[in-house]
């Protein structure tokens, strides 16, 4: 069954992890609850989230997963 734009990702998605366990100003890529495509976020040191490109603030992060690179493998060094 596709999912919809207000479900949950599923918890066993390969490579998403909670958001309380996401580093600290590193950009990953975060799911917001309802909304199918994550976006490039950071979290700073109050824990709030903002989109990369835009600086927006977010408001219901659930899900976050290191950038790959071009190869696949992850990019971030604090995300291991």
């Amino acid at each position: 069954m596709p999912r919809t734009n207000s479900q949950r990702p599923a918890s066993g998605e390969p490579g998403w992890r909670p958001i309380w366990t996401a580093p600290v100003n590193t950009p990953v890529l975060v799911r917001i609850a309802g909304q199918i495509e994550p976006v490039v976020a950071i979290c700073d040191e109050d824990r709030c989230w903002q989109v990369t490109w835009t600086g927006d603030l977010l408001s219901r992060p659930i899900l976050w997963q290191p950038i790959p690179d071009p190869t696949g493998k992850e990019q971030c060094s604090a995300c291991s």
